[in-house]
């Protein structure tokens, strides 16, 4: 996984089999999931174990930014602003 993030990305396990990654690297959607495929993939590339090769498999849920904005902190040009505003 290390090969596919950036420095300033976060990898982080949360508890027993569940990781998290932090992707600051990236805010383009499509770029975004181009990455989480090629996570899957990594993830699901056989591991040799003595004698035995071990597959993993993963499920992935991607959580946008809460405020709207970007993952660097900058607006989102695509949002709509509120009604009120």
């Amino acid at each position: 996984m290390s090969r596919l993030l950036r420095p300033q990305d976060t990898v982080a396990r949360l508890q027993g089999d569940s990781f998290g990654i932090i992707l600051l690297s990236e805010t383009d959607p499509e770029a975004v999931a181009q990455l989480t495929q090629e996570l899957v993939r990594a993830l699901k590339a056989a591991i040799s174990v003595g004698d035995r090769d071990i597959q993993l498999t993963a499920s992935v849920g991607i959580a946008p930014p809460v405020d709207g904005g970007t993952a660097a902190g900058k607006p989102n040009p695509k949002k709509s602003k509120p009604a009120d505003s």
